[in-house]
């Protein structure tokens, strides 16, 4: 069994407390290599949040060209192909499109993006961060604030000639409490 550990990369799983939603595509080629289609939406509020004096010591959701490219600098073989940002309502969507030559930048890119990632032969084990236990109260206002947004994952992948098709979508509120981490297997 093979395991890349990387310090998390997009740490925001386990972070968020306020409305956002991820969209990720990952495509894998036969030769391993592939892309990495991102596109959230994160509240006008959490976004403020960030910007407060005294958060600084917080992980932070990664919306600056310079924050991705900078993250992408740290994985052999991972760099940044295409970054956008918009306004729109009470939100700011970003769209990133990321290239990895070799599946083990995408093990280290999934690795700090989701918790945990593990590639055992043709198989990714991913791990998706839970909130934890909350109370009654906690979880009525997490599910409110976090109403509308939600977390799709997706993987296609022509590895080794197979062509295998992965997805998952959770309501954002369903994820985020959980009180144990969601497991996601993935053939390729």
């Amino acid at each position: 069994m093979k395991r890349v550990f990387f310090p998390c990369l997009l740490v925001f799983l386990t972070l968020l407390s306020s409305c956002i939603g991820v969209d990720s595509k990952i495509t894998i080629r036969r030769d391993g290599s592939g892309t990495i289609e991102l596109q959230y939406r994160v509240s006008e509020e959490l976004q403020a949040l960030g910007e407060l004096d005294g958060n600084e010591h917080k992980p932070t959701v990664p919306t600056g060209r310079i924050d991705f490219e900078r993250g992408a600098a740290r994985i052999d073989g991972l760099s940044l192909v295409s970054y956008a940002e918009k306004r729109q309502d009470h939100d700011r969507t970003y769209a990133v499109t990321l290239s990895f030559a070799h599946m083990d930048a995408l093990m280290a890119f999934l690795d700090g993006f989701a918790g945990e990632a593990v590639l055992d032969q043709n198989k990714v084990s991913v791990s998706l961060s839970a909130g934890g236990k909350l109370d009654d109260e906690l979880k009525a206002l997490a599910r409110e604030q976090l109403s509308g947004y939600e977390f799709r994952f997706s993987v296609q992948s022509a590895l080794g000639g197979r062509s295998k098709n992965f997805e998952y979508a959770v309501p954002m509120a369903e994820l985020l409490l959980a009180e144990d981490p969601v497991r996601l297997d993935i053939e390729l």
